[in-house]
């Protein structure tokens, strides 16, 4: 099963048990699931997972369906604080010029 396939199926799976954020939880447990970041993930969406990686992943997803936060709540305000960081450094490159 490719990255894009079991992404689908979680987003689908997480929906129906009510998590609003459910494609970026995905995001995050995949990440997690392959030891790698976000952009990895989403940059190489037709790359199979070993059956390691897909039986951690489906565990995970199983454990959130469950309302389990564990740490989703930690690498979203890290998601959200980089992209404050960014947005920041593009004002204050406009601003300097």
């Amino acid at each position: 099963m490719n990255i894009l396939f079991a992404m689908n199926k979680a987003n689908k799976f997480l929906n129906t048990k009510g998590i609003i954020s459910s494609r970026l939880d995905c995001e995050i447990l995949l990440s997690k699931a392959t030891q790698s970041n976000r952009s990895e993930i989403l940059l190489n969406l037709d790359r199979e997972l070993s059956k390691k990686e897909l039986d951690y992943f489906e565990n995970l997803v199983e454990q959130r369906s469950k309302k389990k936060t564990y740490s989703i709540h930690y690498w979203k305000k890290r998601i959200l604080e980089k992209r404050i960081l960014c947005f920041r450094r593009c004002i204050d490159s406009k601003t300097r010029h």
